[in-house]
């Protein structure tokens, strides 16, 4: 496993382990479950599974560099966009958009206090109502409109401004939720 693959682990344990801390008012759902079944308006409203339409491929270019491939869902609640032509070339990878699945327990800001305590994660002020950055596995979460999102980079090597690339590509995301 790579030192990125082994901190993308890392933070989803970190998210399990935070959600089984709200299992006792969940209904009895185990920490998996809850880690799978993080809550937003965002699924009820059918953004998760309509992904691919909020985001362009030009978009994803104009920030990460060209060409990008159209969307591909990734079931139930997300699209990957393969930036350029050669997986093994530099600049070369995948951008994520993903929608965490429904679970009326669980409220978008709670999603976001789960997230934060990952080492290195800082806070980013400059979109929707709340947001982070984890620069280890390259993942913007943000709050929008009562909508929480993630866009996740797998592109390498990885831009030294790829906050900002992200939040560029995530403008695009909460200009199309429905308020």
């Amino acid at each position: 496993m790579t030192r990125r693959g082994s901190r993308v682990g890392v933070a989803c344990l970190l998210v399990v382990a935070a959600c089984g801390l709200a299992a006792c008012h969940s209904g009895g759902q185990s920490p998996a479950e809850l880690g799978h079944q993080m809550g937003s308006r965002a699924n009820d409203s059918g953004l998760g599974a309509r992904a691919c339409e909020l985001l362009r491929p030009g978009e994803v270019a104009a920030a990460f560099g060209g060409p990008v491939a159209p969307g591909v869902a990734r079931p139930p609640y997300a699209c990957a966009f393969e930036v350029g032509t050669d997986p093994a070339a530099p600049g070369s990878g995948v951008v994520e958009l993903r929608f965490p699945a429904p679970n009326p327990a669980l409220t978008p800001d709670l999603f976001l206090q789960s997230l934060e305590p990952i080492v290195g994660a800082r806070t980013v002020t400059s979109i929707g109502q709340r947001a982070y950055f984890d620069p280890g596995t390259g993942t913007l979460g943000v709050l929008a409109h009562d909508v929480v999102f993630t866009l996740t980079s797998q592109v390498l090597p990885g831009p030294s401004d790829l906050s900002a690339k992200l939040v560029q590509v995530a403008r695009h995301v909460v200009a199309r939720i429905p308020r």
